[in-house]
């Protein structure tokens, strides 16, 4: 969600594959017009080699990827939920 509330999403009928968070990404990257980070938990899709393939292409993009600490899950405000 940004600052002024506005929040880019997509929904996801089964699982959610490293794949499918890939691709999301990508479009992300075509609608900032800024410097951006999105936080995101060490789940396996969000680790795998191509995952990590494409992070220096996002961050030309301006959109930087920080991953919360493992095993934090206080710090994670889906798990609350």
């Amino acid at each position: 969600m940004k600052r002024d509330n506005q929040l880019f999403y997509e929904t996801q009928v089964g699982t959610v594959t490293s794949e499918i968070v890939i691709n999301f990404l990508d479009k992300y990257c075509q609608n900032i017009q800024k410097k951006t980070v999105i936080i995101i938990d060490q789940a396996s899709i969000h680790t795998s080699d191509a995952f990590i393939e494409k992070l220096e292409e996002w961050e030309k993009k301006n959109l930087k990827i920080f991953w919360l600490p493992t095993y934090s899950p206080h710090l994670n405000l889906i798990e609350i939920l």
